[in-house]
């Protein structure tokens, strides 16, 4: 179910569970209207990144993401703008081992 990194990562080898809340969370995340209920959203995105895949980090959560960064609310736009920085981060750093072995 978990696979390790030279460096000590543990990476999910399969989605399971965590791609359903996913598509669950995606699939409202959009209708939200308060400015909190996005910040959640987006801390529910951070706590369910440790069990997704690359592949579904980058197909299915980093453009809501990214879509949230052009919201209203100056709190939307700093939490999604954390939330993509430390997805992303999570994304190279479990990327660069893979090409350096």
């Amino acid at each position: 179910m978990y696979s390790s990194s030279p460096f000590g990562l543990v990476i999910p080898s399969v989605d399971g569970p965590a791609l359903i809340i996913l598509a669950l969370l995606t699939a409202n995340i959009r209708n939200c209207s308060l400015p909190s209920s996005k910040v959640r959203a987006l801390d529910v995105f951070l706590a369910l990144s440790p069990y997704l895949t690359d592949e579904a980090k980058l197909d299915r959560m980093v453009p809501y993401i990214v879509d949230l960064l052009h919201d209203d609310a100056a709190i939307v736009r700093g939490a999604a703008l954390r939330s993509l920085i430390q997805t992303v981060r999570t994304l190279f750093a479990s990327a660069i081992p893979k090409f350096l072995w």
